[in-house]
């Protein structure tokens, strides 16, 4: 991994958790405080193995669907309320996607201080980055959707002058962004 996605995971980590944290809503600070504290060990310190991180990012996933799900069906027929559905939703789709790539950088040797235990050879390059298969293809084409339609997300927010709702889209957009990049 290099410092600079590292970097970017983590900025754009801090600023999704400032974004739940100014939106009040308890279970979205809980996921925002998983997932930046899984950029921060994976980018620099390596505490805890790729795959309990890919875990509990699976759970914040489920925290955003279990909080969208608590704030109620009558703020989704509000058409001011639809944005943010779609950005939180998208927002819970994107943290499993990062589940995924959080267990496709565990196989690499791009992790500072990590080491593959069982992994007889380990590759240097970008090609062993996920190991072969076509089975790697799919998520990644889903990951890149969800980037993309984040980033939509944003540019209408910005558009509707919902600055909080254009920060936390952006910066999952930037997140998912540097973890494909690595």
């Amino acid at each position: 991994m290099t410092v600079l996605a590292g970097l970017a995971m983590s900025g754009a980590g801090v600023a999704c958790l400032g974004g739940a944290i100014l939106s009040r809503r308890a279970l979205g600070v809980l996921a925002a405080v998983i997932m930046l504290s899984a950029m921060l060990d994976l980018s620099f310190f390596g505490v805890l193995p790729a795959a309990w991180w890919a875990v509990a990012l699976v759970g914040a996933s489920l925290l955003l669907g279990f909080d969208m799900r608590l704030q109620g069906r009558a703020d989704a027929r509000a058409s001011r309320a639809q944005l943010p559905r779609i950005a939180t939703l998208t927002s819970a789709l994107a943290y499993a996607a990062m589940a995924w790539l959080c267990l496709g950088h565990g196989r690499s040797a791009h992790l500072v201080g990590v080491t593959n235990v069982g992994v007889s050879e380990v590759g240097s390059g970008h090609s062993d980055h996920l190991g072969g298969g076509l089975v790697w293809v799919a998520p990644l084409l889903f990951a890149t959707a969800l980037a993309v339609l984040l980033l939509v997300c944003c540019a209408l927010a910005v558009r509707r002058r919902r600055a909080l709702i254009a920060i936390e889209a952006g910066a999952m957009s930037v997140m998912i962004l540097a973890m494909l990049a690595m």
